[in-house]
């Protein structure tokens, strides 16, 4: 997956990157997750091997590899966990309380185990932001929108020039 962005902060071999929302996005059931306020844009965080540096266009690519595997810890365990706090939750309360109270059971275990991977998913998440080689990567600089001083002290635009960086 590929998205352009513009460069809003740059430290190092990271940058924080604003990229709009795309045409995609509003097919997506989830897009009100990501966007609860209606933003139109996201803010993400990004490798930045080219030192792409603040206000220029760059492009994004995350590898596809990488986004199903993300998808899967971020729909797939706390999916997981509901089902088995559902189970564990009513089998817990049919031994403690009798057959009446297995379905407050089973709403009670799937909100604690829910909670549980929450809390995972996060830790998972934090550990990840941590290796460059998990976060999506600036593959090119489309655009440079700062301004050079030319030869005769005036501020010149620079050049739209693209720039194919390696993945």
């Amino acid at each position: 997956m590929r998205e352009e962005g513009i460069v809003v902060e740059s430290c190092g071999d990271r940058a924080k990157i604003k990229v709009q929302r795309s045409s995609a996005c509003g097919r997506c059931s989830a897009r009100a997750l990501c966007r609860p306020f209606g933003e139109t844009y996201n803010l993400m965080e990004v490798a930045n091997p080219p030192g792409a540096s603040e206000g220029q266009r760059v492009v994004v690519a995350v590898e596809p590899a990488r986004l199903v595997k993300n998808s899967l810890v971020l729909y797939g365990i706390p999916m997981a966990a509901l089902i088995a706090g559902a189970a564990v939750g009513a089998r817990i309360s049919r031994i403690r309380f009798g057959e009446d109270a297995t379905d407050l059971g089973a709403i009670a275990g799937a909100a604690a185990f829910l909670a549980l991977a929450l809390i995972a998913i996060r830790a998972i998440d934090r550990a990840a932001a941590r290796k460059v080689g998990t976060l999506p990567t600036v593959v090119e600089i489309v655009e440079q929108q700062a301004a050079e001083v030319g030869g005769d002290g005036a501020r010149q635009p620079r050049t739209g020039a693209r720039r194919n960086y390696p993945r």
